[in-house]
């Protein structure tokens, strides 16, 4: 990502999730490294605060535990949850108005109360009538049972915070949710009215698959994963060839084919993607930005790759070893991107995940392959577009 540094001022930079790690992080201006530091707040917002004002590509590693993103709810007692501190009198006045419609009190176990009310506000419709009859928003939202994405997840965070439940709503350009806290982790909960999911159609990126949603879901209601997915066969749908073959967009082949077309195991060079293992979200790849402009002669070195896999059979939702080196004039490529790509004659490339060079040009991780992948028999290649010194490259 490219940041607008200001010295001695801390600037809010993206969040993945609750519980995120940082493996490996490196600003600079073309091959030039820029010291910062990165710090983040109670509510895991994160900051990065540099010593010089500057315009800088921030490439960071990070690490996530996939249960951050849904899946089974813990069963905590009163005494593992987090402690809330007292809503304000006349809030929580209101909000006991809301409890009794709901049909939920402190009486009951933590993760009973989560449940019922993430079936409450889950049933919210969209509208774009102005609730009225409470002159308080809170009571006219969550009574009104109308209101997209932001409605339900403010409404929530209040009636949710009135029982004791640790909760906290996060809000992006897109779509806002909440985070419930179950007294081991923060999940993330989808309570629908996604209005304005977006996605780059010229983005050859790996969607990623959350984990299955332990709630149900109101007849007729939109997940924030429905309105991105439409995005995505949309974005596919432009990008397709016409029947003439003229007009195409970027993207090629239109995304990767049908996972369950049948296809079969085979084993040659570049890998196999088998059908064993979990079938879980791979590693999302982060499309490459070009360090040149555009129309511009390409004067730099080419970049050369290795690349070696931990073994020649991948198993989707299963972790896959990739380690090799960059370099370009025999001198090695540091922090440059590189991305790990799948190949066969029919499904054409695949992008399954994006690691960074260290100082010494050298790139080491694990992805794991998305289920989203075919069956089949597939060469894996490495593939950068380098930096200011370091030019285009691909393994051979």
């Amino acid at each position: 990502m490219v940041i607008d540094l200001a010295a001695g001022h801390k600037v809010r930079i993206p969040t993945v999730g609750p519980g995120t790690r940082v493996l490996h992080a490196r600003a600079g201006i073309g091959t030039q490294d820029v010291r910062f530091t990165l710090y983040k707040d109670g509510a895991e917002n994160w900051f990065i605060e540099g010593d010089t004002t500057a315009r800088v590509r921030l490439v960071m590693q990070l690490a996530i535990a996939r249960s951050a993103f849904g899946g089974e709810f813990g069963n905590p007692t009163r005494a593992e949850l987090r402690a809330v501190p007292p809503l304000p009198s006349n809030v929580q006045a209101s909000a006991v108005v809301v409890q009794k419609k709901i049909g939920v009190s402190r009486s009951m176990p933590p993760r009973d109360i989560v449940t019922k009310l993430v079936a409450y506000f889950r049933a919210f419709q969209d509208s774009a009538d102005e609730p009225k009859g409470q002159s308080d928003i809170y009571l006219d939202l969550a009574l009104s049972q109308k209101g997209v994405c932001r409605h339900r997840s403010f409404a929530f965070l209040i009636t949710a915070l009135s029982l004791g439940i640790p909760a906290r709503v996060v809000i992006n350009e897109a779509h806002a949710w909440v985070e419930v806290n179950d007294g081991h982790a923060w999940r993330r909960i989808d309570l629908g009215g996604a209005g304005r999911m977006q996605h780059d159609p010229l983005s050859s990126n790996v969607s990623y698959e959350p984990p299955p949603d332990p709630f149900a879901w109101p007849q007729g209601s939109t997940r924030g994963q429905d309105q991105a997915d439409r995005a995505r066969q949309e974005s596919r749908t432009a990008s397709s060839p016409s029947p003439s073959g003229s007009g195409s967009a970027a993207g090629g082949n239109g995304g990767p084919p049908d996972p369950n077309k049948p296809g079969g195991v085979m084993s040659s060079g570049g890998g196999t993607v088998s059908s064993g293992g979990t079938s879980g979200g791979g590693t999302s790849s982060t499309a490459l930005g070009s360090p040149t402009a555009p129309g511009m002669p390409d004067e730099r070195p080419a970049s050369s790759l290795t690349m070696s896999l931990g073994g020649t059979d991948a198993r989707r939702g299963a972790p896959l070893p990739v380690k090799g080196q960059v370099s370009a004039d025999g001198e090695p490529c540091g922090h440059v991107t590189v991305e790990v790509v799948l190949s066969s004659r029919t499904a054409g490339d695949i992008p399954v995940g994006v690691l960074a060079t260290d100082e010494r040009g050298v790139y080491e991780g694990t992805l794991v392959l998305p289920s989203t992948v075919p069956l089949g028999d597939y060469e894996a290649h490495a593939r950068t577009l380098g930096d200011a010194r370091c030019g285009k490259g691909k393994t051979r």
